[in-house]
């Protein structure tokens, strides 16, 4: 008699969260804020990278099109005054 298979438990991926930030996209937010809205230094620094600044560029506007990573940026430009965004 074959035994009966264990249930696993769902694999969570937290990219696939709606309005859920991973550690490097929370430091992305922080470092685009302290960096006065820079994408590309902010990229660089929060992800470690070593890549050119055109990609880093690429990269950040990627990120700062992201639905939860823009919710995050405009709440806080709004809080500080900031108003929008300047393009990485």
């Amino acid at each position: 008699m074959p035994s009966p298979k264990k249930a696993r438990a769902p694999i969570i991926n937290r990219r696939s969260l709606p309005g859920k930030l991973t550690g490097r996209q929370h430091d992305f937010v922080d470092e685009f804020f302290a960096n006065q809205q820079n994408g590309a230094a902010a990229y660089r620094k929060a992800y470690k990278s070593k890549m050119s600044s055109g990609t880093c560029s690429a990269k950040a506007q990627q990120l700062l099109a992201h639905p939860a990573v823009a919710k995050i940026v405009k709440s806080k430009a709004s809080d500080a005054g900031a108003g929008a965004p300047k393009p990485a």
